[in-house]
């Protein structure tokens, strides 16, 4: 893990941006790390109120972390609305990371959907049990033959609890042999 001082070198608006850890650091450089902090290089030559909306980045080798990141951000594009930024993370001359980010100043748009209907709460839906119980009820109602009354019942195999809590236990086409749990 890096240590707590870390600075920039690099004023805002700049295109090159430095970030140097403390030495004596083994191992490589943490990816979310080197994506935050080309995100911050990038969003540091835009003006503020452009966040970031989409990005992209590419891990193409690791990193030393007792060497500087040097991050070169390229104005792709600057626009009335949106902002184009691509960066590039180099140690020892070679680029280990990229990052292309665009940002966009916030503004009202079309709306491309239609409000939620009203729909009940999830606690009024009926179970799956309690519907399987219907349908039993309503083929008993409409004389369906007893071989389909029977598939129904060999299909969805139940079991009432002594609290008369009705669980579906199962999809088979026997009833269990004793008491579940």
């Amino acid at each position: 893990m890096f240590g707590v001082k870390k600075k920039w070198r690099g004023a805002r608006g700049e295109g090159r941006a430095t970030r140097e850890e403390p030495g004596g650091v083994r191992g490589s450089v943490f990816g979310g790390q080197a994506a935050g902090q080309a995100l911050v290089a990038a969003g540091r030559t835009v003006p503020a109120d452009r966040p970031v909306h989409s990005l992209h980045a590419y891990f193409i080798r690791p990193g030393d972390p007792a060497v500087p990141l040097i991050y070169l951000v390229d104005r792709v594009r600057d626009g009335r609305s949106f902002t184009t930024r691509r960066v590039s993370a180099v140690q020892h001359g070679k680029t280990i990371f990229t990052l292309s980010a665009s940002l966009h100043h916030p503004e009202e748009g079309v709306l491309h959907q239609r409000p939620m209907p009203a729909a009940p709460q999830p606690e009024e839906l009926t179970t799956a049990v309690e519907r399987m119980e219907q349908l039993m009820v309503d083929a008993n109602g409409v004389g369906l033959a007893a071989t389909q009354i029977g598939v129904l019942q060999r299909l969805f195999v139940f079991q009432r609890a002594e609290d008369e809590v009705v669980r579906l236990i199962g999809i088979g086409h026997a009833r269990p042999s004793g008491p579940r749990g």
